[in-house]
């Protein structure tokens, strides 16, 4: 029997709103969305990974960890490297943590997100994403 990782993470979301929700009962739900902690990057990122149906959530905790984007059940992180808050070797020492805990690290540099360059490019990291879910999710 195999698990639909998509609507495991949605159903993720769902009840952790829910709870959110019911606790807070006079909470904009939108609002709980904008809290994430992304940058402008990242966010364009996020809308990529939704509009092609990928499965991976923003700043979930992995181990002391917090990437960009994870699938916690493929065990898949993705990071969106920008240069000035990126270093090579502790992204490296990162990496070798995340992957001894299971999980296959994706890095993608931001230039390949932002919406300020050629369409070439933003198709680049378009194409990227759909080989990941090509790989992982079909």
């Amino acid at each position: 029997m195999t698990i639909n990782n998509f609507l495991v993470i949605d159903n993720f979301y769902k009840d952790e709103l829910d709870r959110l929700i019911k606790q807070y009962p006079r909470m904009d739900t939108s609002y709980v969305v904008s809290c994430i902690p992304m940058n402008i990057v990242e966010k364009m990122a996020w809308i990529e990974l939704k509009q092609l149906g990928l499965p991976f959530l923003p700043q979930l905790p992995v181990g002391r960890f917090y990437p960009d984007f994870c699938d916690p059940v493929k065990k898949i992180i993705i990071e969106i490297d920008g240069k000035d808050w990126h270093e090579v070797e502790k992204d490296r020492k990162r990496d070798i943590e995340l992957n001894n805990l299971g999980y296959t690290v994706h890095r993608f540099k931001a230039y390949l997100v932002s919406q300020e360059l050629e369409e070439d490019v933003i198709d680049e990291f378009k194409e990227k994403l759909l080989k990941l879910k090509k790989e992982n999710y079909s």
